[in-house]
């Protein structure tokens, strides 16, 4: 069995299993596999090794009138025979994991390197433009950034913290790395192509609004970005959604934003979104920082 057989096996049994979507990248799906693998592999030797405990247990049971038997001290073959197959098992278990971690921590050359910030309790990306996303959606009561992406392209992250450690993880793509205040970390991903079950609203062409005309009738996907590692009162509410659109919609719509479109009060409003709004309110509503009025 080849080992691409492998890898499709593992995610058709993880996605059957556990009710779950396969990954949304090649290496993710790789992670899936050495997931099954790994469980399956104790699986199969718990079982085996319970069983002969359960018949032992019965086969030399002490019985009444009957004298148990003397223990054997010592046997060289079954000694070494315990000792090198699970050695060989874990051998394999060593590389295959050790392959597949290098694969994600070593980006590829042709990379788009981007800078994203973590800081209590919200995320910030600036693109190889120096533009930053002004996109938002509203979860719950609070509002999120997205971070637009290209699809089929590999994009290294340069990530550091602003104040206490965070970890971004994206559970869609299997990958998570932890981010140090005044140390730079990395970690790298390639999102598959949408599948068209969502697109964005299609746009007339007289419109003024030039980023929402660069994404007019693009399809997308969205994945969930969280902070893995507990930062404070507000942890559970650092997220952002990580949005794949085709490569030339992104180019357009990064080309878009670089422009600075929209008036300054509808640029601040989205800063004020991604950067102000987990602390402070401007309506007096009371939140961790003080509000504008």
């Amino acid at each position: 069995m080849t080992y691409g057989t492998l890898t499709t096996l593992g995610q058709d049994v993880f996605s059957k299993a556990w009710l779950r979507a396969p990954a949304s990248t090649e290496i993710g799906r790789d992670t899936d596999a050495m997931f099954m693998w790994l469980w399956w592999f104790c699986v199969v030797w718990f079982v085996f090794l319970m069983g002969l405990m359960v018949y032992w247990v019965i086969k030399y049971r002490r019985r009444a009138g009957k004298i148990a038997p003397k223990s054997a001290s010592h046997n060289t073959p079954l000694e070494i025979a315990w000792t090198i197959i699970p050695t060989l098992f874990l051998v394999y278990i060593f590389f295959r994991g050790f392959h597949g971690w290098i694969e994600k921590v070593v980006a590829p050359g042709d990379a788009v390197e981007m800078n994203l910030t973590g800081a209590r309790w919200y995320w910030s990306l600036q693109y190889p433009n120096g533009a930053e996303s002004p996109a938002s959606t509203k979860i719950g009561a609070k509002d999120i950034p997205v971070f637009y992406m290209p699809a089929e392209r590999s994009i290294k992250l340069k990530m550091q913290s602003a104040d206490v450690m965070h970890a971004f993880w994206v559970p869609d793509f299997r990958i998570k790395q932890d981010l140090w205040p005044n140390r730079y970390s990395q970690m790298w991903f390639k999102a598959e192509k949408p599948d068209g079950s969502k697109t964005h609203p299609t746009i007339s062409n007289d419109a003024k609004d030039e980023v929402a005309k660069a994404l007019s009738g693009v399809p997308y996907s969205d994945h969930w970005l969280f902070c893995a590692e507990y930062c404070g009162d507000e942890h559970s509410e650092m997220a952002a959604i990580v949005r794949v659109v085709p490569e030339d919609a992104f180019n357009r719509w990064q080309d878009a934003i670089k422009n600075g479109t929209g008036t300054p009060a509808e640029l601040g409003l989205a800063i004020w979104k991604q950067r102000c709004a987990s602390c402070h309110t401007v309506d007096g509503g009371k939140n961790t920082g003080p509000t504008r009025k």
